[in-house]
């Protein structure tokens, strides 16, 4: 880092403090780079947007600075841990409702032990695959017990740790990783989960994470945080209606990078959700459907060439993410105001072990659309749970944080 620049790593910053480590979540934006995008470019009591949410990081920041915020999401367990962990919940109704509810899971547990109670595993493909024999039928009665909860809001946080119970107790090789790959045989006949202790041991941290958010929210001006299912290239907003934007978009197209859905379906059937729900899903990401007439911005172009000689359909691929990643750029310019900064962190990925300049591209992009660029920050990334390199090429190493004004 040169002599006197910002410093955007946060190397020794808790990424995990409050409502931020209830459950993990591939390539989340970190808080505290959330936070003084907040405090810098959006004011207190002002509707600030992340069209693609994901976990809700930015929403549980701006609720903590008081302002008013909009997520959105096509993934449905990103909706769904969006809008619990940015919704402060009173302590005592959290603890003594997730409490009583430990104790009757705890006994239903040992019925179906002794064989005095049946489980059904609910309708879902691989769930076998995914869930060693007895596993499942345990998760299965856990569901069935949240499920139970009358208060919405307490019946959605117990999902959220019910998912992250089935994480754990699942066969995927391991439960915070990026990517989604099964144990080996050999390894799943040591692989013993409790899916009691587990259970346990996400609703007692989920009680102290919902505390301290609580009690954190309450010493400020209380913000609020609205989360919606939806398309960020097209957004369920009036024109001009936005003060700010801070949000992290995916970086690629799911085939190629992160599978947010393939990803987020190890809990799904334990949620309540349908294999429909994702492949909904997986069919509005960016990169998913193909256009027509869309011409390449130059720095674009210019990458993609030497990646077209080699791989045609990967090039194709990259070319069909950036005409929706643009088109959601669009969207954002539409419903800022005038005047309005729009923030972007993204990283400069990789094809065909040729980096491309993902920042550059959003800056070219940003003012065909009307969007000035102001300035932007190189982050670079302390650490993460993907090796740096893989037999593709070198991973994403920093991040681009590009600062643009509605004009």
């Amino acid at each position: 880092m040169r002599r006197g620049a910002e410093d955007w790593g946060f190397r020794w910053a808790d990424t995990k403090e409050l409502t931020h480590g209830l459950h993990p979540y591939p390539a989340r934006m970190v808080p505290q780079v959330a936070r003084r995008l907040l405090g810098r470019y959006s004011k207190p009591g002002g509707l600030v947007l992340d069209p693609f949410c994901g976990s809700g990081t930015v929403l549980v920041e701006a609720v903590l600075l008081g302002r008013r915020a909009v997520g959105v999401d096509v993934n449905p367990l990103a909706v769904l841990l969006a809008r619990v962990k940015s919704k402060p919940v009173e302590p005592g109704l959290v603890r003594g409702s997730l409490r009583k509810l430990l104790a009757e899971v705890s006994a239903d547990l040992g019925l179906l032990r002794s064989g005095r109670l049946l489980a059904e595993l609910p309708e879902f493909p691989n769930v076998r695959y995914w869930f060693k024999e007895g596993v499942g039928e345990e998760l299965s009665v856990v569901m069935r017990r949240v499920q139970g909860l009358g208060e919405p809001r307490l019946r959605a946080l117990a999902l959220v740790c019910l998912s992250q119970c089935a994480r754990r107790a699942s066969n995927i090789y391991s439960a915070g990783d990026t990517f989604t790959k099964r144990l080996r045989e050999e390894e799943l006949q040591s692989h013993t989960p409790d899916v009691e202790h587990f259970f346990t041991q996400s609703v007692n941290k989920a009680i102290t994470a919902m505390q301290a958010f609580y009690n954190a929210s309450a010493r400020g001006r209380f913000g609020v945080a609205q989360v919606l299912q939806g398309d960020a290239r097209s957004l369920p907003l009036p024109d001009c209606s936005v003060d700010a934007v801070v949000t992290s978009p995916p970086y690629g197209e799911e085939r190629s990078t992160v599978s947010y859905t393939r990803w987020s379906r190890v809990s799904a059937p334990w949620l309540g959700f349908t294999t429909e729900m994702f492949r909904s899903a997986s069919r509005a990401s960016l990169g998913e459907s193909p256009r027509q007439g869309w011409r390449l911005p130059e720095t674009l172009r210019a990458a993609l060439e030497p990646v077209a000689r080699e791989d045609p359909l990967l090039a194709r691929a990259a070319s069909r993410f950036f005409a929706d990643y643009f088109s959601s750029l669009g969207e954002m310019a539409r419903v800022l105001v005038r005047g309005g900064r729009c923030c972007v962190v993204v990283g400069d990925r990789s094809l065909r072990r040729r980096r491309i300049p993902v920042g550059a591209i959003t800056r070219e992009m940003g003012e065909a659309l009307g969007l000035g660029h102001i300035k932007s920050f190189k982050r670079r990334i302390p650490s993460k749970s993907i090796p740096w390199s893989v037999a593709k090429g070198e991973t994403i190493h920093g991040e681009n944080i590009v600062i643009m004004r509605k004009q």
